[in-house]
């Protein structure tokens, strides 16, 4: 960032991005400035990753540290990705700045973006489920080439050492009757309904009982959760030790922590997945998309919770026209 603007000033963005032209005269950029949690950050970044690079733009990364992912990029990470310091950011209304000029697009989103035209097969016609605009949740049913470009990006994220010694020393544990298995509680005041519909212990019993003889790497948002689980199959259950307490993402420990569990949730064969989950979403992803996927809770409930619930997208901030024009620059 520029030395004349000390860290911790409330400047406009258009001042900011004043700046960042002056720095770099010649560059465009694709920002990813997603503020949401973890994952819905990951898959942003994984999203304007792309971006940049279909439209030879410049990566640029907004990190905030919130109470729902209070760490810094560095904490987690150790791609060197430009960035700007956050508390530059304080107050700012990026709704207000989509597309500030033709040079800077913010892209705010918790989805993998996909471009025009990919989606639709040879002759025309969906290659996913009716009703289904993206990728999102889809799991083995996106088209083979487009996860091969996701997981082309996703494997130049490199966690930090202290994370990949954890992930290496701690899945010495596991064998090949281990299942992955991430439970949410979702107990954030917005995810009500989620609560309300989908989550039940007894359809959680209800998938794992089936299981005679494997063993259950479970990440949950609940401690009670897991304490049930161990009571119900007590040694069978395996769970990574918190610094602080399950579903912590105030502290950087506790993001740390949850990135750990992600990881090791992607190192099994067999996932038992929450549904409408990203973090769930992401844990196959980091496994190469190659775990067979099960929604750990009953049909009827996910039919019943789609029924209210279309998963509109609020957070979806992208210039209108910004995936026909890296697909154009793409094939231009």
């Amino acid at each position: 960032m520029s030395k004349t603007k000390p860290v911790g000033l409330k400047i406009d963005l258009a001042s900011l991005l004043r700046i960042r032209i002056k720095e770099f005269p010649h560059n465009k950029f694709v920002v990813s400035a997603n503020n949401l949690g973890l994952c819905n950050r990951i898959k942003c970044l994984l999203s304007c990753m792309r971006l940049a690079e279909r439209s030879s733009r410049t990566l640029e990364l907004f990190w905030w540290q919130t109470k729902g992912c209070n760490c810094r990029f560095s904490d987690l990470f150790e791609n060197k990705f430009i960035t700007i310091d956050p508390a530059l950011l304080a107050g700012v209304d990026l709704k207000r700045y989509v597309a500030q000029n033709d040079r800077y697009f913010v892209v705010d989103t918790w989805k993998l973006l996909v471009f025009p035209g990919e989606l639709r097969g040879k002759d025309g016609t969906g290659l996913l489920r009716p009703g289904e605009n993206g990728i999102d949740f889809a799991y083995g049913r996106i088209p083979l080439s487009i996860r091969n470009d996701f997981l082309a990006h996703m494997r130049r994220l490199v966690p930090i050492k202290y994370i990949r010694q954890q992930v290496e020393e701690f899945a010495r544990k596991f064998d090949s009757r281990t299942i992955s298995v991430n439970i949410r509680s979702w107990p954030e005041p917005d995810n009500k309904l989620r609560a309300e519909i989908l989550f039940k212990m007894e359809s959680v019993y209800a998938k794992l009982d089936k299981e005679k003889e494997s063993n259950f790497f479970v990440v949950s948002d609940s401690a009670a959760v897991l304490h049930d689980l161990v009571k119900r199959y007590g040694q069978r259950v395996i769970f990574y030790p918190k610094r602080t307490q399950p579903g912590d993402r105030g502290s950087k420990c506790g993001i740390q922590d949850a990135l750990i569990d992600l990881l090791l949730l992607s190192k099994n064969k067999v996932l038992k997945a929450s549904a409408f989950s990203t973090y769930s979403e992401m844990a196959w992803w980091f496994g190469g998309c190659q775990a067979e996927v099960e929604n750990i809770e009953n049909e009827s409930d996910i039919e019943a919770f789609c029924k209210k619930n279309t998963l509109a997208d609020p957070t979806l901030l992208i210039p209108g026209d910004l995936l026909e024009r890296a697909e154009s620059d793409k094939n231009g």
